[in-house]
């Protein structure tokens, strides 16, 4: 149900004129302002990528059958094709910011600050610097003070101050690409001590985020490039006959002398040691 449901469009794209800026990387397509008069509900597939910031009233957020209560100071994000159900308490009505970040490498973008799908809801009561930013371009847009490039920097500046205020909080922030890193880390890490769990404590995110940049960035899981990479390192070590298939096993990270020579005549049809002898 809704009551009274009031959007100011403080900007919109499709009534602005501007740049073509759909061939930007990251821009700013919607900001608003939105109030209710209590039991508003609604339920939605995200179009893009859209935050809501709470300013004032309390009411609930459902994704995937979980309930989370928002209030001021909650932050949540609707991601592209999330189905997301939302709505207040009748005593206590929202009144919330949102925008809708756009572009080419907005997904990309986002994911290098730390915010990915794995995560909806954010406690930003705190964040006093990205709070600030959204003051500023809500007073230049309600000013009309803008130039034609205003999306792309509003956009900008909204994921930095986003990134730096989080970074202390949460540890989301990025200023690599958690993919490249962890490949770099791979091939510069004993083998013997290298998994997808490493990896995610090690750049302090789930296991499902470094499976889904890594496998976005080179098409192959995490894991299934560090077996690449683990059976490319056997095949050098192989070809120097002063290693036994033993200690190749231990240095490649195998968990034993057995399991490795298995492993190796499965993925080549021949075994660590008729290999040797091939080359």
């Amino acid at each position: 149900m809704k009551t009274h449901v009031y959007d100011k469009f403080l900007f919109s794209c499709a009534n602005s004129i501007l740049l073509d800026i759909e061939d930007f990387e990251l821009y700013l397509r919607v900001f608003a302002r939105m109030q209710s008069d209590g039991a508003f509900a609604h339920e939605f597939r995200s179009p893009g990528i859209i935050f809501h910031i709470v300013n004032s009233g309390r009411g609930i957020i459902e994704y995937e059958g979980t309930g989370i209560e928002a209030g001021p100071g909650t932050m949540f994000i609707f991601w592209t094709d999330n189905k997301v159900k939302h709505y207040d308490f009748p005593d206590s009505p929202w009144d919330y910011t949102w925008f809708w970040l756009a572009g080419k490498s907005s997904l990309r973008v986002l994911s290098l600050a730390g915010l990915t799908p794995d995560k909806l809801v954010y406690d930003i009561s705190n964040c006093k610097g990205f709070l600030q930013t959204m003051q500023n371009v809500t007073e230049c847009l309600e000013n009309r003070n803008f130039s034609s490039f205003y999306p792309m920097c509003a956009a900008w500046m909204l994921v930095e101050a986003l990134m730096n205020e989080l970074s202390d909080k949460d540890n989301l922030a990025r200023v690599t690409d958690i993919a490249k890193a962890s490949r770099i880390f791979i091939e510069n890490s004993p083998l013997s001590a290298i998994s997808v769990d490493t990896l995610a404590a090690h750049f302090k995110v789930n296991r499902s985020t470094v499976f889904r940049l890594f496998k976005n960035a080179f098409g192959i899981s995490p894991k299934e490039y560090i077996d690449k990479f683990r059976f490319e390192k056997a095949c050098q070590m192989l070809s120097d006959k002063n290693f036994t298939i033993k200690e190749i096993a231990a240095s490649c990270g195998f968990e034993n002398q057995c399991y490795f020579s298995i492993a190796f005549q499965k993925r080549f049809s021949m075994s660590p040691s008729q290999w040797r002898h091939k080359k």
